[in-house]
């Protein structure tokens, strides 16, 4: 890689660590005022974040000034990693559309942004999971069974939210709210793998 383009990619990877602190910090903003479970649940995600993004950011430092060889495999690192919060960024913003829907068609097009999202998810996962060790990925492949699991049972209550009725919808949707949660428990578990 010469040296221009080692520059270019650390402009790139600075500007997408710079994107998804905005983002953190508008998701952060919109979350504070929402319901004290939805604020925890956010936020508890987008502490993770801001934590990780100021990992990214000295890691992305020591890549800078380490040689060619170590540079490349740590760009590889990060653009898969920026990736991953890329998508959790996703997630974030679909929890929080779906805890500000009023009626039952915008919660369920929130909810199905956020299954979007979290397949988004897993898929930076995934593919973080190809490029790291064996022990590692032969750990976070136990973990995925039970997120796709949590994500069947997730996409079968918004099918029924989808067909119910009248004001029924609102009492399917705590039902919703903890399908998400366990999904968003057992996705957490399967990234935990990476530590």
């Amino acid at each position: 890689m010469s040296t221009q383009t080692r520059e270019t990619s650390t402009k790139t990877m600075e500007e997408r660590l710079g994107q998804v602190g905005r983002k953190i910090d508008q998701a952060k903003t919109r979350a504070d005022s929402a319901s004290q479970e939805a604020k925890a649940r956010v936020g508890q995600r987008i502490d993770a974040l801001r934590a990780r993004k100021a990992q990214l950011q000295t890691r992305l430092r020591e890549a800078r000034a380490a040689d060619e060889l170590a540079w490349e495999a740590a760009y590889v690192e990060l653009s898969l990693e920026l990736d991953e919060a890329d998508a959790e960024m996703a997630i974030i913003d679909a929890e929080l559309e779906a805890e500000y829907a009023a009626d039952q068609a915008a919660y369920a097009a929130a909810v199905q942004r956020n299954i979007d999202a979290w397949n988004a998810y897993m898929d930076a996962l995934q593919a973080r999971a190809g490029a790291a060790k064996e022990g590692v990925r032969n750990k976070f492949g136990e973990a995925v069974s039970s997120v796709q699991q949590k994500k069947a049972a997730a996409e079968q209550r918004l099918k029924e939210l989808r067909q119910s009725s009248g004001e029924a919808w609102t009492t399917l949707r705590l039902g919703m709210n903890d399908a998400m949660g366990d999904l968003d428990r057992a996705g957490r578990e399967a990234a935990s793998k990476f530590n």
